[in-house]
């Protein structure tokens, strides 16, 4: 055999081999950031809270849709449809799969939290501020000149709509705004208002089963752990209710600064943060406080809590993670300038949105950039994960969906 047809052997065995084709797609994917070399395949196990850990490569952009609002919360799957509401006091219903408008229903007022929903129900707060000025004559008997009054008037509303229409089912009224996500327990509806107070509402009805009034306006999403609500508000003080007798109080306590995020439980134990830049553990049943650490900035949303560490995203754009049994910080990573929404969990990595429209997915256990997608909205998005989809929602008024191109490896 000549020397030529050796060459034209070796290289076609080299050129088509699968697995150089493999190496060869997986480098040049996009931007994406150098990876470890056992993060550069599929990897299959079992991954934290039941996810399946199936590492997926940088996901591409599938669809996006255009609101004539701005967002600034997280969507909300279910069905295969996507609920969310915007600035401009429109809720609208997508499709998962194409990002194709079903409905939307518009309202005076803003969408400031995420809905919620159940079944073919789904819960949403509306909020109104309106800003009126008027002149007033100076009057007396020296008849100063007039001057300008302003008027704030504020007001919040819990709808309840149904899922395949958009059908109204019920409303309650409120006599400030709600900017928190509901949360359901049961048959009971969980609502934080600017009024001071936490209600339970009856999720069937919209009718009050009990109301708690705290020290100062909640504005972080109340927690349930066993019949026991968790409820944080702008004072510093962490109150624990008992839900299935009237919202009485168990214990409270004061940490000092704003409650600046929605606790999260785990194992019979709260984990809240304060803008003092303090992550406290306290126990669920006594109140009593179990350990608590400086982290790097307060936090900017709800942690996530995975594989006995918790995740925080701070307002001064770092992620730490966090032992849950003693507190001890296992890293911290330092990629934007600030961070305003949850990290998520994907596939068994954190994702997050930094504040100019990057997100990232990181390896839980070290804390490196494993890739990095950007939105180009120069803007934060909310995310949420739905099976190997992300779904972003950003004040650029789009809603973006990323994931993996069918037939593409």
């Amino acid at each position: 055999m000549t020397k030529v047809a050796l060459l034209l052997i070796v290289y076609s065995t080299l050129t088509f081999s699968p697995h150089v084709l493999a190496e060869r797609h997986i480098s040049t994917v996009g931007n994406e950031l150098p990876r470890k070399p056992d993060l550069a395949h599929r990897e299959r196990g079992n991954a934290p809270d039941g996810d399946k850990s199936e590492f997926l490569p940088r996901p591409h952009l599938l669809w996006k849709f255009k609101s004539k609002g701005s967002f600034s919360s997280a969507p909300v799957v279910a069905q295969g449809k996507i609920v969310i509401g915007d600035r401009s006091g429109a809720l609208i219903c997508l499709s998962a799969d194409d990002g194709h408008k079903i409905w939307s229903r518009r309202f005076s007022g803003y969408f400031a939290a995420s809905p919620v929903v159940a079944g073919e129900r789904i819960f949403a707060a509306l909020s109104r501020r309106e800003i009126t000025y008027h002149q007033e004559s100076g009057g007396g008997i020296f008849g100063s000149s007039s001057r300008v009054v302003q008027t704030i008037e504020e007001e919040g509303e819990v709808r309840c709509m149904g899922l395949r229409h958009g059908q109204r089912r019920w409303k309650r009224n409120f006599s400030r705004p709600i900017h928190s996500q509901f949360t359901l327990s049961g048959d009971m509806l969980l609502v934080g208002c600017l009024d001071y107070k936490v209600y339970c509402l009856d999720r069937e009805t919209g009718s009050v089963n009990w109301v708690f009034k705290t020290g100062a306006p909640v504005d972080v999403s109340p927690v349930v752990w066993e019949g026991m609500v968790l409820v944080g508000s702008r004072d510093g003080s962490i109150s624990c209710l008992e839900l299935h007798h009237k919202g009485r109080q168990r214990w409270s306590l004061d940490l000092g600064e704003r409650i600046v995020a929605a606790p999260v439980c785990r194992a019979g134990r709260v984990y809240v943060g304060a803008a003092n830049e303090k992550l406290r553990c306290i126990e669920i049943k006594s109140g009593r406080p179990v350990w608590e650490v400086k982290i790097d900035g307060s936090l900017a949303a709800a942690p996530i809590i995975s594989r006995g560490a918790l995740f925080a995203a701070t307002v001064d754009g770092n992620i730490v993670s966090i032992r849950l049994e003693d507190g001890r910080k296992l890293w911290s990573l330092h990629i934007s300038r600030r961070f305003y929404s949850s990290p998520r969990l994907f596939f068994g990595r954190i994702v997050l949105s930094s504040d100019d429209g990057v997100i990232y997915c990181l390896d839980p256990k070290e804390g490196g950039v494993i890739w990095e997608y950007n939105l180009f909205s120069g803007e934060p998005a909310w995310l949420t994960v739905a099976g190997d989809r992300i779904f972003a929602a950003a004040p650029d008024r789009k809603v973006y969906c990323l994931g993996e191109v069918i037939g593409r490896r």
